[in-house]
């Protein structure tokens, strides 16, 4: 629910927010303890490290508002979901955090379902910033996807050297 809220809200919100872009820039700087428990509350699944919340605040406070204005109407217009086919043909690992507030599950098993033969990982208490959150346990699904791909390299080239 609060993601399809703020996927409605989140556009025109920041577009106002752009043209008052100088004042507004100076109070996400002046307002970090808000800022990070914003960060924290929609960012992760569980209860993340100290560092994981400072890394995710650090990144959207860099972000100017203007560049937010115009990225989150680009997003909320991209859909790719007629293209998603062609990836059959390719190791696919799709990766969700169960407690996602931003991005629905329903997003990620709609691209699953467009692929066949990908991989769907679902990761308990995984928030939307699972890869920050969950880092090691991501890691350890890339390096397996890595490996598969380096396999079917090998495979494909007959020769047993990629």
């Amino acid at each position: 629910p609060f993601g399809y809220i703020f996927n409605r809200v989140a556009s025109p919100a920041a577009a106002a927010l752009a043209r008052r872009r100088n004042l507004v820039e100076r109070g996400r700087r002046s307002s970090n303890d808000l800022g990070m428990l914003l960060t924290r509350l929609y960012s992760f699944g569980s209860v993340a490290s100290e560092q994981a919340g400072q890394l995710v605040s650090d990144m959207i406070t860099a972000t100017p508002i203007d560049v937010l204005a115009e990225f989150l109407p680009a997003l909320q217009d991209h859909d790719k979901r007629a293209a998603l086919p062609i990836l059959q043909h390719a190791e696919v690992l799709v990766i969700v955090g169960d407690s996602d507030r931003l991005t629905p599950k329903s997003h990620s098993e709609e691209i699953v379902s467009r692929i066949p033969g990908a991989e769907f990982v679902v990761i308990k208490n995984g928030g939307h910033m699972v890869n920050i959150e969950h880092h090691e346990q991501v890691d350890e699904l890339l390096q397996q996807l890595l490996s598969r791909v380096k396999r079917d390299l090998i495979g494909a080239s007959g020769n047993g050297v990629a």
